[in-house]
């Protein structure tokens, strides 16, 4: 599986523009596009929710729309799990995650579904007219530094790394990593969605975050039911005060 990973293609920004030019390090490897944006939209959602299908459904067709504009990533939270079905691509950590960001937001509780843009905007996850605007807004914003990644080889059994470097960006940053599963089709046989056939869009299996103050290598884990045409790494570089991404970058397509 690291192999053919590593194989996957040339490395490349989250970004598109006809108008900019891609400029590579010394090694030949793309860094992200300068004077250009992507928006990050965070899903939080479960298998176990009934509101939840209808935003899984909208951030799909928001990434198709923006396409290479936009990043989606769908993080499956633990607490539905006990009502009746187990989410499998569910994570306490990504249930922290939005706890993390509902004190940000002065929320009086977490929810799902909850997209959260950029990491500075909030809304259901199924309202397509304010996450539109959202979007909207932050690709208006350049982008703030370039962010290089990098995989290495190593000889450990399902597990991948990374070597990274943000240059020329913000100071007081973390990295975060995500292990994204493109698109997955699951039949739920019990709890709310009891019957459903729920079809999923870049789903987060596993995450990472590093201080971005010097170059380093990181270790994502690589699930064994995880199929190498189906995988892409997502790298994003997020203020520590404002919550703001202002950078990213992508392996796979």
């Amino acid at each position: 599986m690291l192999k053919i990973i590593l194989g996957i293609c040339l490395l490349s920004a989250c970004t598109a523009n006809s108008q900019s030019n891609t400029r590579t390090n010394e090694k030949g490897v793309s860094p992200g596009l300068t004077n250009t944006s992507v928006a990050v939209l965070e899903l939080f959602t479960s298998e176990g929710c009934s509101s939840c299908p209808p935003a899984d459904q909208l951030a799909g067709t928001l990434q198709d729309a923006y396409k290479d504009r936009l990043v989606v990533l769908e993080f499956h939270v633990d607490y539905w799990d006990r009502l009746g079905w187990k989410d499998p691509f569910s994570n306490v950590a990504y249930s922290d995650r939005q706890r993390i960001y509902a004190e940000k937001f002065r929320l009086g509780s977490i929810y799902t579904p909850q997209a959260i843009v950029n990491g500075t905007s909030e809304t259901e996850g199924s309202n397509a007219y304010k996450l539109k605007a959202f979007i909207d807004k932050n690709l208006a914003a350049a982008e703030k530094g370039n962010l290089f990644i990098e995989p290495l080889n190593n000889n450990e059994k399902n597990t991948i790394s990374l070597k990274w470097d943000y240059r020329n960006g913000e100071t007081n940053t973390i990295i975060h990593f995500a292990l994204v599963q493109k698109q997955a089709t699951i039949n739920v046989k019990a709890g709310e969605n009891d019957g459903r056939k729920l079809v999923h869009h870049n789903i987060v299996r596993d995450f990472t975050t590093v201080d971005s103050k010097r170059s380093a290598i990181v270790k994502l884990h690589i699930p064994s039911d995880l199929q190498q045409n189906d995988t892409k790494i997502i790298a994003y570089v997020q203020e520590k005060e404002t919550g703001k991404i202002v950078a990213t970058a992508s392996i796979g397509k």
